[in-house]
């Protein structure tokens, strides 16, 4: 039956210092309690400041005071007797720095402790610092002059992990990566530092430098023998440093041939060195199999692939000054080794489909295609692969036979691009034409329709001419049947007027008789003149308005202004009868003392009126001509454009028309009130009456006096 036996833990918590005596742990149980026979359990060790054992084993009656320890630093160390039954807890404090007392109390060396440090842009610590091949210096401050002399002397020593003195603070220098204890002792009992020891010391950490691991990616093969810097110059290689790192691998003699490698990446320098463990598994690329447990090695898995040989390719068979395929080149990017390691044998087909090649010495003809092919073998035909395809080539003919030949070949295989061809240039023509043709049609109905509108403008010149002959001769008519008529009765004597004043009896006033008979005797005051007759108003027709409709709207304006023209034609000719018809008869109620000159009076009207009547005759026919060369203008502008537009040009042409228009019919005016007043300036006969035997007022006929001149119609056009 086995037995478990709990082992007894100890704490030792600190330790006792006693002026003059041996310093003591203070050990207590797990309780807490005091241990006071703590030297049963533990057996004590004394080292100096060399790390080395002054004392045995079981050395609680070390002899420390001797003379050659006096004022020396010692290291007490505590070790367990019997490990099987006691334990110390963690945190124990097992090991302590004995101060041996001097028979004179040591003074300090300096006013002011040194310090131990280094100086790193990496780290702000002061006690850490990454590797340099150079080495990572020591600064160590408050070391002035005194204690370099000190340090000359052997008084003081400056000791890395317990090595040998260093003389001089400029070899003080930490060489590699890895931990350090930097000390400055003090190895005379006279003197120690202000902290009351005899060492300072200081650990420092010097940390490797850490790379980026490379990138490896898989390639073809190109017949040379790889390391790291070729594969770097290839370009599958990146991040690799030749200086710190070195390529290894296994799977095969040499990085050549075909197939799958593992490939290491080591550091040369694993002491100062080590990769970074901090990149994702993306950037090291899928190559990437992992790292050692130093971070000083980098696997990779690697993959030659074979080369592929393009047989389609005519830069790749080489010809001879005949034509004739001599053979296949292989590319330029392989390495020269592989023409000795690779045989080439050329195979040449009858057709694409053949599946065996033309015997060895058969002829190849001229102007025919062949199907060339490539087989190959000897040490390297492991590394490649040859393209499933064949070269089609003929030896090409010479002269009239090669040209006739190309002609064949081309229309044989872009037949299809000549008839595309041909089908565009008949679609091209049959535009063309039909363009000509519209455009032909289009002239022809130009023609056409100039001729209309010279047929029209001719008909109505016709018409026109037709028109005033009509007009002209209905005037004669009616100025013959004017002169014809005979005048109108005289009208019956006006009523002697009565006198204003009573008749007096000459008897009975002699004296006015004298007076009254010159009186009676003056000619009758005129009569007031008659008020004219209003006038009658030109109607002035609205202008046609633009509209599309070519030739037949250009006649149905024609038609428009010929109405407005004889409308004014019109009214000048009633208005001209009417004066005549006026001044018939005022001539009736007149009572001229001679006939004779009535009748000269008549006939000078009659001249006067066949005068003006020829005048306006003339001026109407002027005014047709006119309107008759405006429309022809118009006509002919609108028949010169491509489509009927409504020009502002067109307006103001009508515009003008009726300027025209009205002007004439102002000088119309102008004439006839001309007429009416030379009629009025004839001197008017004085009706004398006779003297009755009985003195009576004497009643004058009615003058009639002299018509006002009209007034000249203003044009507002």
């Amino acid at each position: 039956r086995d037995v478990s036996v709990l082992k007894q833990k100890l704490t030792i918590a600190d330790w006792s210092i006693v002026p003059g005596l041996l310093d003591e742990p203070n050990v207590t149980d797990a309780d807490g309690e005091a241990v006071p026979n703590y030297r049963a359990y533990f057996d004590v060790e004394f080292y100096d400041l060399d790390n080395k054992l002054v004392s045995g084993k079981d050395s609680w009656d070390f002899d420390w005071t001797e003379e050659k320890y006096e004022g020396q630093q010692l290291t007490m160390v505590l070790v367990l007797k019997n490990g099987d039954y006691v334990e110390l807890t963690e945190g124990s404090e097992d090991k302590h720095v004995f101060n041996v007392p001097a028979a004179k109390e040591p003074d300090p060396i300096n006013s002011v402790d040194p310090t131990i440090s280094v100086l790193d842009p990496d780290y702000d610590t002061g006690v850490d610092a990454t590797y340099k091949s150079s080495g990572v210096p020591v600064l160590i401050s408050n070391f002035d002059g005194k204690m370099i002399s000190f340090l000359t002397a052997g008084t003081v020593e400056i000791r890395i992990n317990g090595g040998d003195p260093i003389k001089s603070l400029s070899d003080l220098v930490l060489k590699d990566a890895g931990t350090y204890k930097v000390e400055l002792r003090i190895t005379k009992k006279n003197f120690k530092w202000n902290n009351g020891g005899k060492v300072i010391s200081e650990t420092i950490e010097v940390h490797k430098q850490q790379l980026v691991a490379p990138t490896l990616s898989d390639f073809t093969f190109d017949g040379k023998s790889h390391d790291g810097a070729s594969l770097s110059e290839k370009g599958v290689l990146s991040g690799f440093d030749s200086a710190t790192m070195k390529l290894t691998f296994t799977g095969a003699p040499t990085l050549r041939n075909v197939g799958d490698y593992t490939v290491v990446i080591s550091l040369k320098d694993a002491t100062n060195y080590e990769f970074i463990d901090d990149v994702d598994e993306v950037n090291r690329g899928e190559k990437f199999l992992g790292f050692d447990e130093n971070l000083t090695e980098a696997t990779f898995n690697l993959t030659i692939s074979k080369y592929l040989l393009k047989v389609n390719d005519a830069a790749s068979w080489h010809k001879g000054d005949d034509g004739m395929i001599t053979g296949y080149m292989l590319p330029a990017d392989l390495d020269p080794s592989v023409n000795d390691a690779l045989q080439l044998q050329m195979q040449i087909y009858a057709s694409a489909e053949a599946s065996e090649p033309l015997g060895d010495g058969a002829a190849v003809e001229i102007g025919k295609d062949y199907w060339y092919a490539l087989g190959i073998s000897g040490n390297d035909a492991v590394n490649f692969d040859v393209e499933n395809a064949r070269y089609q080539y003929q030896v090409e003919l010479s002269g009239a036979a090669k040209f006739w030949n190309n002609v064949l070949g081309f229309l044989k295989n872009y037949w299809w691009i000549l008839a595309i061809a041909l089908a565009l240039l008949l679609l091209i023509l049959i535009i063309v034409l039909a363009v000509k043709k519209k455009k032909k049609n289009a002239i022809l109905a130009e023609e056409k329709r100039q001729r209309e509108i010279a047929e029209e403008r001719e008909r109505q010149e016709r018409l026109e001419a037709e028109r005033r002959e009509e007009k002209r001769m209905e005037r004669e008519e009616r100025m013959m049947a004017m002169r014809q008529q005979p005048p109108p009765a005289p009208a019956p004597a006006p009523q002697p007027q009565q006198p204003i004043m009573p008749m007096m009896n000459p008897m009975m006033n002699p004296m006015m008789n004298p007076m009254m008979n010159p009186m009676m005797q003056m000619p009758q005051m005129p009569q007031p003149a008659p008020q004219p007759q209003p006038q009658p108003i030109v109607q002035q027709l609205p202008a046609p308005q633009p509209a599309a409709g070519g030739a037949s709207y250009e006649m149905m304006r024609m038609a428009e202004e010929k109405a407005r023209a004889e409308e004014r034609a019109r009214l000048a000719e009633e208005r001209t009868l009417n004066m005549m018809q006026e001044q018939q008869l005022r001539a009736a109620y007149q009572q001229p003392a001679l006939p004779q000159p009535a009748q000269v009076t008549n006939s000078a009207t009659e001249e006067r009126a066949r005068l003006v009547e020829e005048r306006a005759r003339q001026m109407e026919e002027k005014l047709a001509r006119m309107e008759m060369e405006d429309r022809i203008r118009e006509a002919t502008a609108a028949a010169a454009a491509s489509a009927p537009q409504p020009a502002p040009a067109a307006q103001q042409s009508k515009d003008v028309s009726i300027k025209l228009t009205e002007n004439a019919a102002n000088i119309l005016t102008n004439a006839l009130s001309g007429i009416v007043n030379g009629v009025a300036a004839q001197p008017m006969q004085p009706v004398i009456q006779p003297v009755q035997p009985v003195m009576q007022p004497v009643q004058q006929a009615p003058a009639i006096p002299a018509p006002e001149a009209e007034p000249r119609r203003r044009s507002r056009g």
